[in-house]
């Protein structure tokens, strides 16, 4: 390292975003885990990485290590280990209701109009016209190409997915599925057996609806 004016620069100590920065790459954690370190001081230029104002005091280095020791407890698993918990969530399967009353919707015209072939396909078409877009956030047949909107209230987790005691198969690549345009949002709900910490991984199956739309297609979980 070279400083103009001064010759080469002298050791120095990490400052707190190094530290933090190493601490999160060791660890595989994303906490913040040098907030609680004394600020860096400045120097005449404006740096904070100046070594000449980087020295290493017994005080700092007495928090600098609790930093360590709190890093590391909170990395460090002790005891039994936890039991995992794994979710499954199909689009098929989450819009059952929503098909069926489709289905039934269906099943009344054909009643009504059974004698009358010309209408029923008339009244037919005209049903699968007002759900060929139905706007917003929607579950989508791309079989049939009918489309129904999704709803969603919270009942106290009671049609909420079921936590399973081992890793399910992943839900087929089946005709039905949730298109979610931007600005909408999926609630996928788990219920209360969500452990209070501990590491949630998540695989989605999911692709652009429009292979021709301008722009990056995103998805925030």
């Amino acid at each position: 390292m070279q400083r103009a004016g001064s010759g080469k620069s002298a050791f120095r100590r990490l400052t707190r975003y190094e530290i933090n920065y190493a601490l999160q790459d060791l660890l595989g954690l994303p906490w913040d885990f040098a907030k609680d370190l004394p600020p860096e001081p400045v120097s005449k230029d404006g740096f904070q990485n100046s070594a000449e104002l980087l020295q290493m005091s017994a005080a700092q280095l007495q928090a600098a290590r609790e930093v360590f020791r709190v890093a590391l407890n909170r990395a460090t698993v002790r005891g039994d280990r936890p039991q995992s918990l794994f979710w499954a969530a199909s689009m098929d399967q989450a819009s059952t209701d929503e098909w069926a009353d489709l289905e039934a919707q269906q099943q009344k015209i054909r009643e009504q109009h059974a004698s009358d072939a010309a209408e029923l396909e008339r009244q037919l078409q005209q049903f699968r016209k007002q759900h060929s877009n139905v706007g917003g956030l929607q579950y989508v047949d791309r079989q049939t190409g009918l489309r129904t909107g999704i709803r969603w209230e919270y009942y106290g987790a009671k049609y909420a997915w079921p936590a399973l005691q081992a890793l399910p198969a992943p839900p087929a690549p089946g005709g039905r599925v949730a298109e979610i345009h931007a600005g909408n949002r999926l609630v996928v709900e788990l219920g209360d057996r969500l452990p209070d910490s501990g590491p949630l991984l998540v695989r989605v199956r999911a692709w652009r609806a429009d292979a021709e739309a301008a722009g990056a297609a995103s998805l925030k979980l």
